[in-house]
């Protein structure tokens, strides 16, 4: 956890110690850009040297999340704390609410609370604050009977929330529970929620979000038997298709884990395996470059049982042609819009791009400053449909 200590003024980055007796003054106002101030401390009280702090817009909520996870991305504004734990932040650009990240050697990242700079010029004092060595999570995995779950795989990853949900997986953040179904993860990131997942073979896998301000063990996750998929995949003759991507067909209504998170590819004798797909799952999907997607209901029968399927997948069609003014100029950069996939055109208006199923498919066709152009193709299996657009493009004015 973070806490805020002391909002005292603190001395400028080179001085080697706070010095209470002649507070800094406050920034002129020839001051150009905004930025945060501050003093890092260890649980002890021992100054945080080398720390790195970063700043980041609210908006910014998955780059956050990726960078708690130990996975970032970008290049913040940042300051490196001195000798006695002392950073000055510059060049903030815009004001607005911040999320502010500490990163400590041998500490788990922090998020500090949202810091607000109303104005362009800006400087908030965050006074001295405490970073802790890590969280520690742990709980058990149990079925819904009691029994314990031995050897689930248990990951951890952070959550961010706002108007998008923002998360990642922790790097190294997961184990595996003991023959009692307990787990523990040690080295977490502070002051930010945290998500269990927990899933093994032959059972619907299992999440629940521990609030930063949780403490103590974690919940029980109780597991649900869940649907055990087996089949192939093969082409209309019957030969097996390898590397083919099987699926939920759609994300289960209310769940959180999106479907390529179940997605397994098929063997070199087109067979493959769903472990633990959700009980809210209704049909199942396969996919194959060159090849005509296609979705396969589950039988009517009840959650945990072992359902076998054969999916067959037609070949694909692929829909060239040409994008064109009514003059007959071609245009560069037409976007061609299908269900599930796009293309741009090619300097000289030329395109391709796969036809998402067989038969009639929608399209639509657009560049900047030209009326838009809707129409319908038909697809045919194991061909290239030609086709040849015009777009109506008014001069100016």
């Amino acid at each position: 956890m973070l806490c805020l200590l002391a909002l005292a003024p603190l001395p400028a980055l080179g001085q080697e110690e706070p010095a209470p007796a002649s507070p800094k003054a406050p920034p002129a106002a020839t001051e150009e850009r905004a930025g945060l101030r501050g003093q890092l401390v260890d649980a002890a009280g021992s100054p945080l040297a080398g720390a790195v702090v970063e700043a980041y817009p609210a908006a910014e909520r998955l780059a956050v999340a990726r960078r708690l996870a130990g996975r970032p991305q970008g290049s913040p504004p940042r300051a490196v704390t001195n000798a006695s734990g002392i950073f000055e932040l510059a060049g903030i650009e815009e004001p607005g609410e911040l999320l502010v990240v500490v990163v400590a050697p041998g500490l788990a990242p922090a998020l500090l609370a949202p810091v607000e700079l109303l104005h362009e010029r800006d400087i908030a004092d965050l006074g001295v604050i405490t970073v802790e060595a890590g969280r520690t999570l742990s709980g058990r995995v149990r079925e819904g009977d009691g029994a314990p779950v031995a050897a689930a795989r248990v990951q951890v990853s952070v959550e961010l929330t706002g108007d998008t949900r923002a998360s990642a997986s922790i790097a190294g953040a997961r184990t595996e529970t003991s023959a009692e179904g307990e787990f523990e993860l040690t080295g977490l990131p502070t002051g930010v929620d945290l998500r269990l997942r927990a899933q093994k073979g032959g059972f619907e896998p299992v999440e629940e979000v521990v609030g930063a301000r949780e403490r103590g063990p974690g919940p029980d996750l109780v597991f649900a038997r869940g649907y055990r998929v087996r089949g192939t995949v093969t082409d209309p003759a019957g030969a097996p298709i390898e590397g083919a991507t099987v699926a939920p067909d759609t994300a289960p209504s209310g769940a959180s884990t999106p479907p390529f998170l179940f997605a397994e590819r098929t063997a070199a004798d087109g067979r493959f395996e769903l472990a633990s797909l959700p009980c809210a799952t209704r049909a199942v999907r396969a996919s194959a470059p060159g090849r005509f997607a296609r979705s396969e209901p589950l039988p009517a029968v009840p959650c945990g049982a072992e359902v076998e399927l054969h999916l067959v997948l037609d070949p694909g069609s692929r829909l060239a042609g040409s994008v064109r003014s009514e003059e007959g100029a071609p245009l560069a950069g037409a976007a061609v819009w299908l269900r599930g996939s796009s293309s741009l055109s090619r300097d000289d208006g030329s395109f391709e791009v796969d036809l998402p199923a067989p038969g009639p498919n929608p399209i639509r066709v657009q560049h900047p400053g030209c009326e838009p152009l809707e129409t319908v193709v038909v697809a045919v299996p194991g061909e290239v449909v030609p086709a040849a657009f015009s777009l109506r493009c008014p001069a100016p004015g």
